[in-house]
């Protein structure tokens, strides 16, 4: 636990550091997942979502129905190779929710990435506007800036850079102590 902690406190100065003190906390406990995911969304910030999804797919295999695990590995499904994935693994998230296992907010979450990262125009827009309000902290959500930072990271990637700043801009008026350099290492 203290390892994954210790990871947590470095993602906003090093993600290097950050991953190397996730994996210690992995190979110190193998069946603590949390630390895995967590060094999973730090690979996909670094722009190395191949390793991310492979991390989540391994704590997929040690516990199915994972929450947080299912949640990445759905907005990281990008393309047509992992539509199909994707829609199947939303559907998992949508039968968590039925099941109070999952927070709606969550999956309204994840839909909103999933369309700013397919590129949906009117989708993404009310997306974008949603994100904006939770980066600007005029809509209270568990782990916002974890949130926005994940939606800025899909922002950068559409090359919607500078709906990205307005949404890092508005985190850091709220209070938040978030590393501008994310955009440069999710492009």
């Amino acid at each position: 636990l203290a390892q994954t902690n210790l990871g947590g406190m470095l993602m906003g100065s090093s993600c290097v550091s950050a991953i190397e003190a996730f994996s210690e906390a992995s190979r110190l406990d193998p069946l603590y997942l949390n630390a895995s995911v967590s060094a999973a969304v730090v690979l996909d910030l670094l722009g190395r979502r191949a390793e991310a999804l492979a991390s989540t797919d391994q704590v997929l295999r040690l516990e199915p129905d994972a929450p947080a695990a299912v949640l990445n590995k759905a907005k990281w499904l990008t393309g047509p190779a992992g539509a199909r994935e994707q829609t199947e693994t939303l559907k998992r998230l949508e039968g968590m929710v039925a099941q109070n296992r999952l927070n709606q907010r969550w999956l309204a979450f994840v839909k909103d990435l999933v369309a700013i990262e397919r590129g949906e125009a009117v989708a993404s827009q009310t997306a974008l506007d949603r994100v904006l309000k939770v980066a600007g902290g005029e809509s209270r959500f568990p782990a916002w800036e974890m949130f926005t930072l994940s939606a800025v990271v899909s922002l950068a990637r559409q090359s919607r850079t500078a709906d990205a700043i307005e949404a890092l801009t508005r985190l850091d008026g709220a209070g938040s102590a978030v590393p501008f350099d994310m955009l440069v290492r999710s492009q």
